[in-house]
């Protein structure tokens, strides 16, 4: 049985895909070094703002409940992951021992 998505439902999958693959990264540390902030883009800044409040203020996480920007998001998840005490990204993928 194929079952297909309404088209509203594939373009949020989509972005959500795509906003996976930006280096959020690189576009990170290019906004940190650059000097004149007003060049940096405005969901940049979100992202870095977000990332200092949520270890200093309970209303950033009241704030975050609400955020719809998907790199904003995505970023925050990805920063997340990592830095966990041992991260999963950075990881060799293994085999699974039979």
């Amino acid at each position: 049985m194929n079952i297909k998505a309404p088209v509203h439902v594939q373009h949020l999958f989509q972005d959500a895909y795509d906003s996976f693959l930006l280096p959020h990264g690189e576009i990170l540390d290019s906004a940190a070094a650059e000097l004149d902030k007003s060049r940096v883009r405005p969901d940049v800044k979100k992202l870095l703002g977000y990332r200092m409040e949520l270890n200093f203020r309970l209303s950033a996480w009241d704030r975050l409940e609400t955020e719809t920007n998907l790199f904003v998001l995505t970023g925050i998840l990805l920063g997340w992951l990592e830095h966990l005490k041992s991260p999963i990204l950075d990881q060799v993928p293994t085999r699974p021992s039979r």
